[in-house]
């Protein structure tokens, strides 16, 4: 069979299976469709088999698709050794998705193994080629040490071209490199540059930093407006941090016009994710009966949650609380 006929095939296969299951990959299976169910079954099995057959063929794009529907079970029961069987045979045929893939599992020790030093080799390969996921990884495993000595120049230099290629991730780490001087000169200014390229994009904890950037006037001209913009546009797609100080703009007033009710919305949803500040926060609020009914109950389990991440104010007032008997037995 054809290399090119076959690659047409799954191109145009794979485009009308997303099309028609409304997925947002290959790799998703067909649950949401909107058609019913045993046609979308048919759709699965025969992508899955001209997927097989064109692997079996020696098709570096089918190898590294098959080896995706056994890393997700999608179309065949998940089984993540045949996955990595498939990757090892389209990474070495140099198809850098398949060896960023195939560094993936060993990282995390999915169908193999887990070994940093080979995810690193497998990462180099995929960044070498211009992968822009395995040139962000490949800056995390210098910046952290993993799998390979400990090197922040050389973390900053694959940051940047991932970042260059518009990797939200690597823009925001980038970011991160310039705010504190880490494998390049400090540079407030770029930090803000790469972290707007970031936020613009949507990735919330750039919106967050971004946010920073703005309320303390970091490499841009101080904007409390802009920085509660940022840090709701953060905050409305969960990040915690965001959504703690959103809750404090609310209880405040700053930036905003006050409003309890909302501080406890905002305090509620960062505390359920586990932010120890917000815990605190949530916690007064029930203690005083702000923008919430008062709960004596609630606010101790609060303050315990908070207090046990170590927020020296819980600690504190739990200690208050203890002592006095509120919502707990009287402890002298």
């Amino acid at each position: 069979m054809e290399k090119s006929y076959i690659e047409k095939k799954i191109k145009v296969l794979s485009s009308f299976c997303l099309n028609t299951c409304n997925a947002k990959s290959i790799s998703r299976k067909c649950n949401d469709c909107r058609v019913n169910g045993f046609f979308a079954r048919q759709i699965e099995l025969v992508f899955f088999d001209i997927v097989t057959l064109a692997a079996v063929n020696n098709n570096k794009y089918a190898q590294n698709l098959l080896a995706r529907c056994y890393d997700y079970g999608t179309c065949v029961e998940k089984d993540e050794k045949k996955a990595v069987e498939w990757y090892i045979k389209a990474a070495k045929q140099g198809f850098a998705n398949a060896q960023f893939n195939l560094a993936q599992n060993y990282i995390l020790g999915k169908g193999v193994e887990k070994d940093e030093k080979k995810a690193v080799e497998w990462y180099i390969k995929a960044a070498k080629q211009g992968f822009a996921f395995a040139q962000w990884k490949l800056g995390v495993c210098y910046e952290l040490g993993e799998g390979v000595e400990k090197n922040e120049k050389k973390a900053v230099e694959w940051y940047t071209k991932s970042a260059e290629q518009g990797n939200v991730s690597a823009q925001h780490n980038l970011a991160v490199c310039y705010e504190y001087g880490m494998g390049i000169d400090k540079d407030e200014a770029k930090c803000f540059e790469w972290l707007l390229k970031s936020a613009e994009q949507g990735y919330a904890l750039a919106q967050y930093n971004l946010g920073v950037c703005y309320r303390v006037g970091k490499g841009v001209a101080k904007d409390e407006k802009k920085g509660f913009e940022w840090n709701t546009k953060a905050a409305e797609q969960g990040e915690a941090h965001a959504q703690q100080y959103l809750g404090v703009c609310y209880y405040t007033g700053t930036s905003v016009e006050k409003n309890e009710k909302k501080a406890v919305e905002w305090f509620t949803k960062a505390a359920e994710q586990g932010n120890a500040n917000a815990q605190y926060n949530l916690g007064f609020c029930y203690y005083a009966g702000t923008g919430v009914e008062k709960n004596e109950k609630k606010a101790i389990e609060w303050f315990i949650k908070a207090a046990e991440q170590g927020q020296a104010n819980a600690q504190h007032k739990l200690a208050v609380c203890c002592k006095k008997g509120f919502g707990v037995r009287k402890n002298e």
